[in-house]
């Protein structure tokens, strides 16, 4: 949870200067770890819903949309960094 910290105090800029540090944190996984788009999905609605049901009627639909659409970002940008390594090991 720490990435997402990160990523919210870097929201305005977030494409340039975090999407990097995201891609290098995916590259460092170990190549028997995949992720696969069904898995990343499954997370983020695990995470929500737990938000959901602590937070309650905090948790309103554009909160959870704004969440959503962070959590797509960091996962997307993890997964990047995970199959250019994937690709540069094949070579």
């Amino acid at each position: 949870m720490e990435h997402v910290r990160d990523a919210v105090e870097q929201l305005d800029t977030l494409e340039e200067t975090y999407s990097p540090v995201l891609i290098g944190l995916g590259r460092g996984h170990p190549p028997n770890v995949n992720f696969k788009l069904d898995d990343i999905t499954l997370f983020i609605q695990s995470v929500l819903s737990v938000w959901k049901s602590v937070l309650q009627e905090k948790m309103t639909s554009e909160c959870i949309e704004a969440w959503r659409t962070l959590f797509v970002f960091i996962l997307t940008s993890m997964r990047k960094g995970k199959l250019d390594r994937n690709r540069e090991n094949r070579v």
